[in-house]
């Protein structure tokens, strides 16, 4: 499975930019399984406290072999956490401009 990190912050265009980004792959690759925290727990947002969240994403990630950092992916402090566990879990770390 490929982990797509892209900011969110409960901002429903961001939830649409990555659905998108996510269908263009599959077009691309697809024998290959993307997988967006953002569709799997987004209507948690405000259920969660932040930490129970991220908690949730980053195990997600751990069960995934690879991520993709998505465009402006420095300026969330969610993919920035996402990119550290990443790094500290030796998954595969890639960037949307090397698969699109």
């Amino acid at each position: 499975m490929i982990y797509v990190a892209h900011p969110y912050n409960n901002n429903p265009e961001n939830k649409k930019r990555v659905e998108h980004l996510i269908i263009k792959l599959q077009a691309k690759y697809p024998t290959m399984t993307f997988i967006s925290p953002i569709n799997t727990f987004g209507f948690l947002y405000d259920i969660l406290s932040y930490e129970q969240g991220m908690d949730k994403c980053l195990t997600l990630l751990r069960a995934c072999d690879t991520i993709i950092l998505a465009e402006a992916w420095e300026y969330s402090v969610g993919c920035g956490m996402e990119h550290a566990h990443a790094r500290m879990y030796g998954k595969m770390i890639t960037y949307e401009r090397e698969w699109i």
